[in-house]
């Protein structure tokens, strides 16, 4: 039985997650920790990813290689971009976008991010510019009971950066309809 992959950028991400897995045997791989057991009789790896898009990338690809995962599940702490995303809600990615990927004009004096053109350079070889989620986890998560929040689904914003700016923050989540963000989804 192929087991399903999970990740998270950091230990607090995951080490909830640890505890609750049979049988943990930690395994190094191109200094990438993975953890594996089982949940339930599933088999299931942890991926400690580390921060970052290149990081959860690269991690990934290596998860997958050695694991052949059925499916890849990335979990953690993101900020929301809207008012209706509190602490403790779950928000599930229909659909990642890129926030790192802006075309930016030339302006003599100093720069005014709402004339900024959002450029996720993947449209240039594919029909979308975002990734999608598979629809049937969608799916499953929308069926499950959770109590200590509200659940979302909808757009996560990926990308290196770490955004405080309550206007920019807004901005993003008119411009691309996202309702938190991550550093590494995309």
């Amino acid at each position: 039985m192929k087991p399903i992959l999970i990740q998270g950028a950091m230990d607090i991400e995951i080490n909830t997650l640890i505890e609750k897995v049979r049988a943990v045997k930690d395994i190094e791989i191109g200094g990438f920790i993975f953890y594996k057991g089982f949940l339930a009789g599933f088999p299931i790896i942890i991926s400690k990813t580390n921060i970052g898009i290149a990081n959860a990338a690269a991690a990934t690809a290596m998860g997958i290689l050695k694991y052949s995962p059925c499916a890849i599940i990335n979990q953690g702490t993101a900020g929301a971009h809207c008012k209706k995303v509190k602490t403790l809600d779950v928000v599930v990615g229909k659909v990642a976008k890129n926030i790192n990927s802006f075309e930016k004009p030339f302006l003599e004096e100093g720069t005014d991010y709402k004339n900024w053109i959002h450029t996720d350079f993947r449209q240039l070889e594919e029909e979308t510019s975002h990734l999608l989620a598979d629809a049937k986890l969608v799916s499953i998560f929308k069926k499950l009971e959770y109590k200590k929040g509200k659940k979302h689904i909808g757009a996560i914003g990926s990308g290196d950066v770490w955004n405080k700016e309550k206007e920019f923050i807004g901005w993003l989540n008119e411009s691309l309809n996202t309702l938190c963000e991550d550093m590494e989804t995309t």
